[in-house]
């Protein structure tokens, strides 16, 4: 009997040794295919489109230039085989009404980049060297493109097609996409960022909203924090716990109690 829960106990330690092996832990080794839910990297910082939104006397005044995901299971980003799809929904608040945008964003991973990690915060540069060798960096298509916004509700029938924005040949740290730790340019937090261009294709119907859309063209940005199945990424993985450890604690206690017997006997 001693010899079987010996075998038992041992089973049991090879268990929990295997499932701690086995648990899911985020990599900083830049592996992050995956889905994820999009959050806010700061503030209401979803998507940032200067003076889309304008007053009819062109005026900025009472609009918030940040657009905040609308947090959900349609709001997320999926990288698969190199690609990085983005979709959801944004909302900004004037005067009490809420105006809504959707987006649908496609990249392609650039596997020769020079791995420059571009920051618009100080704190994202406290990212450990291991975590800036491995971000990530996106391109859209031959042209450039990476996908639409399209406004919902009071906005129905406004498109805007986006492009990657990429700074002039001088510039030697390309504004691609980027995806990793700290690659939500303000914090250290698992996160992307890409700068981007956008251009009217359709204005709303509604005359009464057509004088809202302030601009033809312009420029801003997609800025996220991003989850793994709900839970924050952390770049030091937490200790899992062992599946097998309930096991083992009661093979430990069953093979002491048998001693006890074997010595009082």
């Amino acid at each position: 009997m001693l010899d079987r829960l010996k075998i038992f106990v041992a089973a049991a330690c090879m268990a929990g040794a295997g499932m701690a092996a086995n648990a899911a832990t985020m990599p900083v080794d830049g592996d992050y295919e995956g889905t994820y839910q999009l959050g806010n990297a700061f503030s209401s910082h979803g998507l940032w489109l200067p003076d889309l939104l304008l007053n009819s006397d062109g005026s900025s005044a009472g609009f918030d230039n940040t657009w905040s995901f609308v947090l959900g299971s349609d709001t997320k980003a999926i990288y698969e085989n190199g690609t990085l799809g983005l979709s959801g929904t944004v909302e900004n608040t004037k005067g009490g009404v809420t105006y809504s945008l959707g987006f649908q964003f496609r990249l392609n991973e650039v596997t020769n980049h020079p791995g420059n990690l571009i920051c618009g915060r100080d704190a994202c540069r406290a990212a450990s060297q291991e975590e800036r060798d491995n971000i990530r960096f996106f391109d859209g298509d031959a042209n450039g493109v990476i996908g639409t916004i399209t406004g919902l509700g009071d906005l129905d029938g406004l498109v805007l097609d986006v492009t990657i924005n990429k700074p002039n040949a001088s510039d030697g740290n390309p504004k691609l996409g980027q995806l990793g730790f700290g690659g939500n340019w303000t914090t250290t937090n698992f996160g992307y960022s890409n700068w981007l261009k956008y251009d009217l294709r359709d204005q709303v119907a509604d005359t009464s909203l057509a004088g809202l859309i302030g601009r033809s063209s312009g420029h801003g940005d997609i800025n996220a924090d991003l989850t793994l199945d709900g839970d924050p990424i952390s770049s030091t993985p937490p200790v899992p716990l062992p599946a097998g450890l309930p096991l083992l604690v009661g093979g430990l206690g069953a093979l002491a109690f048998m001693r006890r017997r074997r010595k009082a006997a």
